[in-house]
């Protein structure tokens, strides 16, 4: 039996005990929405109670997590049981040994799970670039100095709810496929584009989820949120962004395109399943 002794960025999720008893349980959940997410670990122990995975950077180790608990939200807010789940992350030597994961930095991720709060991730020792990337991709994600030890970096999910505007002035006007619309970010919970009658704004492409994007109001600001499999691409102020299942803040004028590439030398000419957007104030 050969082990092998290997370095990367591990990660701990812990679920708490009372969540076993539910149904569908923490193992279900895990199969079903930790295993899909498109930001494949290097290695994986899937348990019941705990999901150990290894990454080769910070920024990919803290997406998958940040969009699993986007999932187990979502999952809350559809009237299921609450899945309480606390993590940890951090750089270090481990080692692998057939199905197995151990070592110092699996037990020091494992402390950090036992330290974190509920649906808060805990990280050891993260580099200043790395945040402040994350925080562009990640608009709905906050992070903070950890209460324990100033060297612990602290994520979390703003609460939309808590933070959504009411009486907003902000507009978005919205051009595609030769058809435009202004609305009151006031008036609307959510703008939806997708494949879908139901859409605010439906797109009939192949490349498009039925539920693919919305334009959603949080902190006096609009963010666009990718909710599907292809992704969707972004340009704000000249720099392309291509979000899975991710969320940006928008600046007062881009382009979107979901599914695939945008084109530099056509969007301005609108090409058919471009969406161009202008963001104002009554």
């Amino acid at each position: 039996m050969k082990i092998k002794k290997l370095n990367g960025i591990v990660g701990t999720i812990l679920f708490e005990p009372n969540t076993l008893t539910y149904s569908p349980t923490p193992e279900t959940i895990l199969r079903e929405s930790l295993l899909a997410i498109d930001v494949p670990p290097r290695h994986i122990l899937n348990m019941i109670d705990e999901f150990i995975f290894v990454f080769d950077t910070i920024e990919d180790s803290i997406t998958f997590i940040i969009i699993f608990l986007r999932i187990t939200l979502n999952h809350a807010s559809t009237g299921n049981q609450k899945l309480s789940i606390r993590s940890g992350v951090c750089q270090g030597e481990y080692f692998l040994s057939k199905d197995q994961i151990y070592g110092n930095a699996i037990n020091l991720a494992t402390k950090l799970s036992y330290l974190s709060r509920d649906d808060e991730v805990l990280v050891d020792k993260i580099q200043s670039e790395s945040i402040e990337y994350l925080s562009t991709i990640h608009a709905d994600a906050v992070f903070s100095e950890g209460q324990q030890n100033k060297d612990y970096t602290s994520i979390a999910l703003i609460d939309a709810d808590a933070t959504r505007i009411k009486n907003s002035s902000l507009t978005i006007s919205i051009r595609y496929n030769e058809k435009s619309a202004s609305l009151n970010m006031a008036d609307h919970e959510k703008i939806t584009i997708g494949r879908s009658d139901q859409s605010d704004i439906p797109i009939d492409s192949e490349h498009i989820s039925r539920f693919h994007a919305s334009f959603i109001l949080k902190n006096k600001a609009i963010f666009l949120e990718d909710h599907s499999v292809n992704g969707t691409h972004v340009s704000i102020d000249g720099v392309d962004f291509h979000l899975k299942r991710e969320s940006i803040k928008l600046s007062k004028r881009g382009y979107i395109r979901c599914g695939r590439s945008l084109d530099l030398n056509t969007k301005q000419k609108h090409q058919e399943d471009t969406i161009s957007y202008l963001i104002g104030e009554n």
